[in-house]
């Protein structure tokens, strides 16, 4: 991408995240050494930022940037740090790894995993989506609307005016996903939220909607009044959830991860996307350290059902092939929704189940049984069909 060239610092970030993801994804990397990568892309990420503004403190070459200079700056310079406890708990995991070769466990890694990529994506998009336009959708980010719905989520029950103020933000940049308008990606940034919602209803009225069902579009348009309604009466939890279930509706219909309008539907809840949005910023893992006896049974009551199917595979298509060396691997990606968001997946040529990787729940094991067994009740709900 030829406007990276000028921020030379930035693509240094996104080449780190990238390789982080590829060593994670494919279980060659260490934590210690993905953590190492995940701390010097923040570092780059900032630096960047602080770039934009004029001020600069990259000593030389023989030194690293420093995560703690730059927070600092960052606070003065009036610059909102996303999950800010998850950048410094990076910066301690890796101090860790460098000077007492420690590594953190399975279950934070994988939180930290998933928190970074809301982190890089807010800044990125927030400081440089403007001047990067459309092509900011190539860098493989999380979307900026899911990025806010994830804050949306994590600070839920915690601090309710976060997140309101989140909630609001992923709904007026998920109603611009889908209109695929002019992008400034301000919400997130917006404090007040009467503000941000007076926007989505401005964008609302001049709205024109993609075919979708009607059901969603009503949800849509009454979302401003029902939200304003509640925060007359002071209810702001009440209207965070609001928000944030009205998110789920529309993302149930007009999911922020694929196209919908192009993906091939084998049950309801169940789908074959053409491509994933943001296919290089995630990761999927086989197995994590916390896989209950439930989700284990669970993936070898797929592999199983699934080679009793050939009419039903054959169906996939070509899976994607990719080649390293003495190694391969073929994989198909499918989609599945469990009322609330869609959870992406990859089944390889031998129907192992790969599942995505870093979720900010600290229940991870529970929710990778969980959707391990609704994958499969929705593979034998597609394999009732085909007889």
């Amino acid at each position: 991408m030829k406007i990276l060239k000028s921020y030379p610092f930035l693509k240094a970030a996104l080449d780190d995240m990238l390789l982080a993801s590829k060593l994670s994804s494919r279980g060659i990397g260490t934590p210690r050494h993905i953590v190492s990568l995940l701390n010097d892309a923040l570092e780059f990420i900032l630096y960047e930022v602080l770039l934009t503004l004029d001020q600069d403190i990259y000593k030389d070459g023989q030194n690293t940037i420093g995560l703690n200079a730059a927070i600092a700056l960052c606070k003065t310079q009036r610059i909102d740090l996303p999950l800010l406890g998850t950048i410094r708990t990076i910066q301690k995991y890796r101090g860790d790894a460098k000077h007492h070769a420690q590594m953190p466990d399975e279950a934070a890694f994988a939180r930290i995993q998933g928190e970074f990529r809301i982190i890089a994506s807010r800044l990125i998009h927030e400081r440089f989506g403007q001047v990067l336009g459309r092509e900011i959708e190539q860098l493989g980010l999380l979307p900026y609307h899911v990025a806010l719905y994830e804050c949306y989520r994590k600070y839920r029950t915690h601090n309710w005016d976060l997140s309101l103020r989140f909630a609001l933000g992923a709904l007026v940049h998920k109603h611009r996903s889908i209109l695929r308008g002019v992008e400034d990606y301000s919400a997130g940034s917006i404090r007040d939220p009467a503000a941000i919602l007076d926007v989505l209803r401005k964008e609302i009225a001049a709205a024109s909607y993609p075919p979708c069902p009607p059901e969603a579009l009503d949800t849509l348009r009454s979302l401003p009044d029902d939200i304003e309604a509640l925060l007359r009466n002071a209810w702001i939890a009440d209207a965070a959830e609001t928000a944030g279930h009205g998110y789920a509706i529309i993302d149930g219909v007009l999911p922020g991860v694929f196209n919908i309008q192009s993906a091939r539907r084998i049950t309801e809840h169940l789908v074959q996307p053409e491509h994933l949005i943001i296919v290089r910023s995630m990761a999927w893992s086989k197995w994590e350290k916390g896989d209950t006896p439930q989700k284990r049974e669970a993936g070898a009551r797929l592999r199983e059902l699934l080679k009793q199917q050939p009419d039903l595979v054959q169906a996939f298509g070509d899976p994607y092939y990719e080649k390293d060396y003495d190694r391969y691997w073929r994989w198909w990606v499918f989609a599945v929704f469990d009322g609330t968001v869609w959870h992406t997946f990859r089944l390889d040529d031998d129907f192992d189940l790969s599942l995505e990787s870093g979720s900010l729940s600290e229940q991870d094991a529970k929710r990778r049984e969980q959707v391990t067994e609704l994958i499969l009740a929705e593979f034998e709900r597609a394999a009732r069909r085909a007889t």
